[in-house]
């Protein structure tokens, strides 16, 4: 016993001297930080202003001799700052010139035209991604073509044609040439291009026509941008921690894919460096709903859907208020079932790339995002669940649930939930993405009963965790 008890110790103490070498190199890790990070604003603002006033003398002399009197301004002198201000210029100007027309005028032109290319582009666009026929290929790179031609070698070409229609010096010659671009069909098309076929697919085989696919299901999307709203959140949260931590740490996020790519990506980490200190593995949002077919729900084609909570805040958003969603628990087959939420679809790993200092800052980063604070926000503006109740006590939290109180059911099916039913298979998630899709596909094709649908989702996963567990002993 006393040679265990000394060895216990001897352990205890080696542990203890490591613990305190760790934290001695990372407060001399974050103090050498915090001085170059303060050295860097410093240098970076100096130049910032020599820069910025290089840039806006010009500007700034501008509207001194703006406020100049003639005398002053037609004068060998080099006159900087008016010595006898006053606002005759202006009143000059105003009373000459019509500068509040120019002002409406650009306004109108610019929103008529913006207004057109979306519509023009996102048609032509359409058709490009999502219909077939004969020529499309050509006719779309003769398109890109026309971006080729420089402006210069048409304008007299397009002031002949618009003479002939008696456009000269009215709204429509400013307007009508610049209604479509062969950029802006470019731009739509390549982001069409990253929607499944299958969801025009679906909406054909619903009854539903290309201009109704495009208004509520296409033009909805096209508002979203590639991160959708849990992304925004996520850069939100980043920006926030560069600004504010004290330690010199900067953080610069960076879109890995898809969920699946995100997670075969982290586990392949193991093999190699993955090149990020710090994996956050979460659905974006606007690229779940696509493929999951919310779609349908948010543009009021279907009743109900069953969804993840990361998907809430999305669907809130693009419903807009149009019509009224509630939200319930995941229903069960019997009465009898035990079973409950699924949880962990959305996790954060730390990756060993054996640098202690990066290790430190990364932890750093890791305490702030499960922060109360941080994780009342991400749950206010994605869905997904906060990881510590504290966050409920955050107002941010508190009136996010008042203003939309479907944020609280999946919580509260979590809590009425036993601990044994609630969890998720993060290790071999993407294989069981597939099966349940698989599996559910093969029932309603009438390939197999619900029964046997379930018992061979059971059994296949099962398998992948077997073969997972073999293969990280």
């Amino acid at each position: 016993m006393s040679q265990i008890g000394s060895i216990t110790a001897e352990k205890e103490k080696q542990m203890a001297l490591e613990r305190q070498k760790f934290q001695e190199a990372k407060a001399k890790m974050l103090a050498q930080q915090k001085y170059k990070r303060a050295a860097r604003i410093t240098g970076h603002i100096a130049l910032n202003i020599v820069v910025a006033l290089i840039v806006l003398l010009p500007l700034l002399y501008a509207i001194s001799i703006a406020f100049m009197p003639s005398s002053e301004l037609f004068t060998l002198d080099l006159n900087i700052l008016p010595k006898h201000p006053t606002l005759e210029n202006f009143r000059q100007a105003l009373q000459k010139v019509p500068l509040v027309r120019f002002v409406i005028n650009s306004f109108l032109v610019a929103g008529l035209i913006t207004f057109g290319q979306i519509i023009s582009c996102s048609l032509a666009a359409f058709s490009f991604s999502f219909l077939d026929f004969k020529g499309k290929n050509v006719l779309f790179m003769l398109v890109m073509a026309t971006m080729m031609i420089p402006g210069e070698a048409t304008i007299i070409s397009n002031y002949l044609t618009v003479s002939s229609w008696n456009w000269l010096d009215s709204y429509q010659v400013l307007i009508v040439p610049y209604l479509t671009s062969a950029m802006g069909i470019f731009l739509f098309r390549q982001f069409y291009l990253t929607f499944p076929i299958s969801l025009y697919e679906s909406a054909k085989i619903d009854g539903c026509s290309n201009l109704r696919f495009i208004w509520q299901i296409l033009m909805p999307l096209t508002k979203s941008a590639m991160g959708g709203v849990n992304g925004e959140a996520l850069d939100y949260l980043v920006n926030k921690f560069n600004e504010e931590n004290e330690y010199g740490i900067t953080v610069d996020s960076q879109y890995q894919g898809s969920y699946d790519d995100a997670i075969n990506k982290l586990k392949s980490a193991q093999l190699g460096n993955m090149g990020a200190d710090l994996v956050q593995v979460y659905d974006i949002g606007t690229r779940f709903m696509i493929d999951s077919g919310l779609a349908d729900f948010s543009s009021g084609k279907a009743a109900i859907t069953l969804g993840s909570t990361a998907s809430l805040k999305q669907i809130l958003q693009d419903v807009n208020g149009s019509f009224e969603v509630g939200t319930a628990y995941f229903p069960s087959i019997t009465d009898d079932d035990k079973g409950g939420v699924s949880i962990g679809g959305a996790s954060l790993w730390m990756l060993d790339n054996q640098d202690d200092a990066k290790k430190a800052a990364t932890w750093e980063f890791v305490k702030y995002l499960v922060s109360a604070e941080s994780q009342a926000y991400w749950n206010a503006q994605t869905g997904y669940f906060p990881v510590t109740t504290a966050a409920h006590d955050e107002q941010v939290f508190k009136d996010n649930i008042a203003e939309y109180p479907q944020f609280q059911t999946a919580i509260d099916q979590l809590h009425d939930s036993a601990p044994e039913y609630a969890g998720a298979l993060l290790s071999v998630f993407p294989e069981a993405r597939s099966i349940v899709e698989t599996e559910i596909e093969n029932m309603l094709n009438g390939k197999q009963s619900a029964e046997d649908a379930v018992s061979k989702m059971a059994s296949d996963m099962n398998k992948s965790i077997e073969d997972y567990n073999l293969l990280n002993e």
